[in-house]
């Protein structure tokens, strides 16, 4: 099945909305898309990727069991039509890995995203986009976990992905790393180092930004800082409820912050 022009026109506009943020909006897109697709079989490259997409929406969305479903479809299809070796089969292992961990299933999350990476390095390289992306999300659901010592892989994917798409994220994560590891004073160095290219990329008021900027709060309130870190977050929570509105999960997130530091 081939996307009509006016479906493949709401499928850009959904993917622009998600990659800025408008993730309220690229649900709503996203949704009118997959309802066009209806009669497609799961094995049409068209409707995995949409799959894909509004999955990646409704994660951001804090919706996980939703977006596991959505993945699971997408994954059974390009496994079927593009075999498991395929870059978009093994970039949706990778991403199922991570819905799977949100919800808490970090063994299962762990072997598929070991499973995504040593595909990447067997099928792709290890200089592949999506085998960095799905080395990201290993490292991601190793940190998660409260595994010991998480920090010295966190510093070891920070430089495997140094100058790629995924150098932020990495960053980020490894902020989240050392202040699990008491390591303050360089939690702080790198999320602000982080931060500039977070704003230069995405702008001041974007959801990663927002979150790195509570993340920085965090780390300042662990290292005793509260005033510091209380104006910090109030500040993020402020430009969340500005910029995303009240009830979306980034804003909840940046108040659950705020309230931890208050407290």
């Amino acid at each position: 099945m081939t996307l009509t022009p006016s479906t493949d026109r709401t499928l850009v506009q959904a993917e622009q909305a998600r990659h800025q943020g408008r993730l309220s909006e690229s649900e709503r897109l996203y949704d009118s898309v997959v309802n066009a697709l209806a009669e497609a079989a799961d094995t049409d490259e068209d409707l995995c990727r949409v799959l894909h997409g509004f999955a990646l929406t409704l994660y951001g969305l804090e919706r996980y069991a939703e977006g596991e479903y959505h993945l699971r479809r997408a994954l059974t299809g390009r496994g079927k039509a593009l075999g498991p070796s395929a870059s978009e089969t093994i970039d949706t292992l990778a991403r199922l890995a991570e819905a799977i961990g949100e919800q808490g299933r970090w063994i299962e999350a762990h072997a598929l995203a070991r499973e995504a990476f040593r595909l990447g390095l067997s099928a792709l390289g290890a200089d592949h986009d999506v085998t960095r992306g799905a080395l990201l999300a290993s490292a991601w659901v190793t940190v998660s976990s409260g595994t010991p010592h998480a920090d010295i892989l966190a510093r070891a994917v920070v430089m495997a992905l140094d100058g790629s798409t995924h150098s932020a994220s990495a960053r980020n994560l490894l902020v989240v790393a050392l202040r699990k590891s008491g390591q303050y004073e360089e939690g702080e160095r790198v999320a602000r180092e982080t931060l500039v290219m977070r704003e230069e990329q995405l702008g001041p008021e974007h959801p990663h930004t927002l979150l790195l900027r509570s993340d920085l709060a965090l780390t300042l309130h662990a290292a005793g800082r509260t005033t510091e870190a209380l104006t910090l977050a109030e500040e993020s929570l402020a430009a969340g409820e500005r910029a995303l509105g009240p009830h979306a999960p980034c804003t909840a997130r940046l108040r659950k912050a705020r309230q931890t530091i208050a407290a």
